[in-house]
């Protein structure tokens, strides 16, 4: 079983998978952790959470995701904001906000969209495959309102080969 250790101070964070083997939990990348201890002080706090460790998705897929949806929205004179919320309501997760509503496990934020309540999950702890889903979308969106981002999808197809691997 691995988790992630993470610990804060400020806005300072630091992510580190770790293992968990007969009731003990061993970070693997013990350099990030004295790297970080060099940025405190005697008595300064620490914040640790704990999670079960799953694949998220990459930096490059994130940056690709944006990459396309600034297009979209620099394309059809929309918000950028906007047009994330939309494409991580219809092609992401997120969940409808009503009387029914539970606060789901995985951090977010609640955002109106066209009148209506979501909490979307943040981009951020999107999985591989939930990052795939969401880049299918954005490229779909793009396709059905001819939006031309030939150029990006040369520059990141290794995001999206990676992706439909990974689905196989």
């Amino acid at each position: 079983m691995q988790a992630i250790i993470r610990r804060a101070k400020g806005s300072e964070m630091i992510t580190v998978r770790a293992v968990y083997t007969s009731g003990v939990i061993t970070p693997e990348e013990q350099n990030k952790i004295n790297f970080f201890k060099k940025t405190l002080n005697d008595g300064d706090l620490v914040e640790i959470s704990l999670k079960k460790y799953s694949e998220t998705r990459s930096d490059r897929a994130f940056r690709y995701f944006h990459a396309i949806i600034d297009r979209y929205a620099k394309e059809l004179g929309l918000s950028k904001v906007l047009v994330k919320n939309e494409m991580c309501i219809q092609h992401g997760i997120a969940v409808e906000y009503n009387e029914k509503f539970t606060p789901p496990e995985w951090r977010g934020r609640f955002v109106d969209y066209y009148g209506e309540i979501y909490f979307r999950k943040s981009t951020i702890e999107y999985t591989i495959e939930e990052m795939s889903q969401l880049i299918k979308g954005a490229l779909l969106a793009c396709s059905e309102n001819g939006v031309n981002i030939d150029d990006l999808i040369i520059e990141y197809g290794d995001v999206q080969k990676r992706a439909e691997k990974q689905e196989r």
